[in-house]
């Protein structure tokens, strides 16, 4: 996207359904979304640093895919960063979204999808799959596993 003053990382995650079509870009101060369809990219602002070593930096970012709360049968592409990362104390989504129309409008962080452990819980590694198709995060709580599904 711009590649004169940026230069891409990774490509962090490729989506492909029956409905979206895409990849979310790492770069050095962006993630970015490409709509494969329409060709629309979306980018967000890191807001960091860049310093901090790459392999770092691309090894926390994990794609999943997220349920639609206004549509269920749509999955939304999203990548999110892990509690144990080193760089965050919670769990951060960052999700492509789009308008009414269906035009690739930004890439955002669902306020509702801002997690973070209790007292007494760690979050377990990776995010499992549900048995009804939708990812969930897993929390150890001493004598129990607390589950949390990803709806956005």
């Amino acid at each position: 996207e711009r590649g004169l003053v940026d230069s891409t990382l990774k490509i962090r995650a490729a989506f492909y359904g029956q409905q979206e079509w895409g990849a979310f870009a790492l770069t050095n101060s962006e993630i970015q979304y490409h709509d494969m369809r329409s060709h629309e990219v979306a980018v967000h602002s890191l807001e960091r640093y860049t310093f901090y070593p790459d392999m770092v930096f691309t090894a926390v970012h994990f794609p999943v895919t997220l349920g639609d709360s206004l549509n269920p049968g749509r999955k939304i592409p999203a990548l999110y960063i892990t509690e144990e990362s080193g760089f965050n104390r919670g769990v951060k989504f960052k999700a492509a979204v789009r308008d009414q129309n269906g035009k690739l409008t930004e890439i955002v962080s669902p306020a509702r999808l801002r997690l973070k452990s209790g007292a007494g819980c760690r979050p377990l590694a990776n995010p499992v799959f549900a048995d009804d198709g939708t990812t969930a995060l897993d929390y150890y709580c001493g004598n129990k596993i607390l589950r949390t599904k990803l709806m956005y």
